[in-house]
Formats: C-alpha cells, structure tokens, sequence
C-alpha cells in the first residue's frame, strides 16, 4: 500500500483530475518521519494544495476511459509482464498499484520503483511485452 500511495502523490497528471468530493481519501507526507504518510477520509472541506488524492479502484478505472472489464485486464497484464521479467526491479503488488499504471500509460509514463518517468521505446519492450 505503501507504493500505491507514492505513485498517487507523484502522479502529478492524476492529482490535476482532482475535484475534492466528501468521502475521497486523502494524504499527506508526515513531515516527522521520512516515507511515512497520514490517510485521511475526506469529510470536510481541505485545502487540496496540501493534501494528495489517492484515488479508489473505481476512480482509476473511470479515469482510464476503459470498460470495467478491459481495465481489470489491462492491470493483470501489467502485473504479469513484471512478475515473468527476471530483470525487473519493479514490484506491483496490488490491483490499486496496476490501476495507477494504466492511467498513466495515457500520459506516456511508466513507474520505476520510485517515481514516474517518460516512457521509452526501450521501457514499452520490456514493460509490455
């Protein structure tokens, strides 16, 4: 989950896509310990330059224009590649992680462990194969 949150605080595109709704979950970088995040329920109103959104399964999939069934397709496929590439270092372990991935390849980025990064023809061969 850890992950997850990262690529939400960094998926810079996806935070854009933002609109504040009651209910959506928030987070925010603990500024007392390095790597730690705060997740909050949204259920008030905040101020969204200081908190980062972390998007729902649901919110993902309407954010990739796909059908339900297409998206959750899209997000085994991206999962598998990893999983079967011996040289991969990059660990996606949950649907929410995958989910992250597949908005973003509409923006032509692909997450490297750490941050996101532009995609090269060298990261679409090895990242989907």
């Amino acid at each position: 989950m850890h992950n997850f949150i990262r690529q939400c605080e960094q998926a810079e595109e996806v935070q854009k896509l933002w609109k504040p709704k009651t209910y959506d979950y928030i987070g925010h970088k603990v500024l007392s310990y390095r790597d730690k995040y705060a997740i909050y329920r949204l259920d008030y109103k905040i101020d969204p330059k200081k908190f980062f959104w972390i998007p729902t399964r649901k919110q993902l999939q309407e954010m990739s224009g796909l059908s339900w069934w297409k998206f959750d397709e899209r997000c085994n496929e991206i999962r598998r590649c990893l999983l079967e590439d011996p040289l991969s270092e990059i660990e996606i372990e949950t649907k929410e992680e995958a989910g992250i991935c597949v908005v973003m390849e509409k923006y032509f980025k692909m997450w490297n462990g750490k941050n996101w990064e532009k995609e090269t023809i060298a990261h679409k061969i090895s990242y989907i194969k």
